[in-house]
């Protein structure tokens, strides 16, 4: 088996029990603390975030593909730690004023860090360990939050800033040494220069990715109803849960990428790759779309009427599925640039049908701007690859997903008929669910092994 198959499996287990965490990290700060208290924190806490989006320059996904190449870092390491350790003096000084965000700040450096080591063990097709260790940090973070619930906003901040901390331990520490001899290394003009360019365009993209959400609620504020905001924001989150296997296998992607030099060869992996996420994740959507209804009425009763939004949402989300595996190609081979355009138009498309929709059918017109920006996106950078069926694999998700939609808790049975369609269709190969099938099998063997 390819090294990083089975590590990308066990990554896509400990993200979706992360994801659980997360929201059970979100139930105690919204049942345990004051809303204005969990609001301060949470402003800062994502004022952090951004601030990192474009301090952490790429961070990690930039800097796999020249620790794949055994590039030496040290020139790179020394211009972020530069730009980080300005931010930090700045965060310093406003501890003076704000002395509770002090965890926050003493943090940072350490991300940094976190981010930088995270690469090596991606580079090195660990994937599981980092998404790993993320799951025990989420953990602590629950622990933390509800120890220190009297503590108002300096307990949200310290419980995020504690699962920091473990996660800087955990995953910079075991490999020290490795980062150590790596920063030592003279200037290297060349090399800096195509991280950072790769870095920048990265960082255009992530920015884009963010803005999405953003754009969407900011635009249902001025054209329509906070209620609507409100709807959007459940709705995506949501819809947002199947986007963890292109995430996942986007690691994959990059790293695998960077280790072939074959162009003809890196293609055919990045078509399999690409068929192999569009089908878990319609897969996963429809499983999901087949229980909305009592997931809905039991666990968000305020927003129910709201599925209609969600299901077009994860039809956006299995177009992303596949562009966003080309796009970590296109980071793995350090031509991230190729992606800009088309994300760039995409955003623009949303903003133009959110606009026009939204005062006509407020919250259905901006899940119908998302996704069908996500699908000219889909178009033009599939185009570009030769990415075969993509137009049908994209009819064909909406047909489905719209149908299980339709069928409500009968489209679970529905959702068996996937695979002998996408096989009828050609849109998946036997070779690809044989490749599902072996890296499943060589994970449950090995465990019988290890037990035995």
């Amino acid at each position: 088996m390819i090294k990083g198959k089975k590590e990308t499996v066990f990554a896509f287990g400990y993200s979706i029990a992360s994801k659980v965490i997360v929201y059970l990290v979100l139930l105690v700060f919204a049942n345990l603390y004051l809303p204005s208290e969990y609001g301060m924190g949470s402003f800062v806490f994502n004022i952090r975030n951004l601030i990192m989006l474009f301090v952490f320059l790429g961070l990690p996904d930039a800097l796999i593909p020249l620790l794949v190449k055994k590039k030496k870092i040290g020139s790179i390491f020394g211009i972020l730690s530069i730009i980080t350790c300005f931010i930090f003096g700045i965060g310093l000084i406003l501890t003076i004023k704000f002395p509770w965000i002090f965890p926050l700040v003493i943090t940072f450096p350490l991300i940094m860090l976190t981010s930088i080591a995270m690469a090596f063990w991606r580079a090195k097709s660990k994937y599981d360990y980092p998404i790993k260790v993320g799951l025990f940090s989420i953990i602590l973070t629950l622990i933390f939050a509800y120890l220190l619930k009297d503590y108002g906003k300096f307990g949200v901040i310290t419980a995020y800033s504690i699962g920091n901390l473990f996660s800087f331990i955990a995953i910079a520490y075991p490999i020290r040494k490795e980062l150590i001899l790596n920063f030592k290394e003279k200037n290297n003009f060349n090399l800096s220069k195509a991280y950072f360019k790769s870095a920048l365009t990265i960082t255009m993209i992530g920015s884009i990715f963010t803005l999405f959400n953003w754009v969407n609620s900011t635009l249902l504020g001025f054209f329509g109803k906070f209620e609507s905001v409100a709807e959007f924001s459940i709705a995506s989150s949501i819809a947002g849960v199947v986007a963890i296997i292109p995430f996942t296998l986007s690691m994959f992607m990059i790293t695998r990428a960077g280790q072939i030099a074959s162009i003809k060869k890196s293609k055919r992996v990045l078509h399999r790759v690409t068929r192999i996420s569009f089908f878990c994740t319609l897969l996963l959507s429809s499983i999901l779309i087949s229980f909305i209804f009592p997931i809905i009425k039991i666990f968000f009763s305020q927003y129910v009427g709201s599925e209609i939004y969600i299901a077009i949402l994860t039809i956006g989300m299995v177009f992303f599925s596949s562009y966003y595996i080309i796009y970590s190609y296109y980071v793995g081979k350090l031509k991230s640039e190729k992606a800009l355009f088309p994300v760039i138009l995409g955003i623009m498309i949303n903003l133009i049908l959110g606009v026009i929709l939204i005062p006509i059918i407020s919250v259905l017109g901006v899940v119908i701007a998302i996704s069908l920006a996500h699908f000219i996106i889909l178009l033009i950078i599939s185009k570009n690859e030769e990415i075969k069926k993509i137009l049908l694999m994209s009819f064909f998700s909406v047909f489905f997903i719209l149908i299980v939609f339709k069928l409500r808790y009968f489209g679970i049975i529905f959702s068996a008929l996937l695979t002998p369609l996408c096989l009828f269709f050609k849109i998946i190969t036997k070779e690809d669910l044989l490749v599902i099938k072996n890296t499943i099998y060589e994970i449950i063997t090995n465990k019988k092994d290890n037990k035995n």
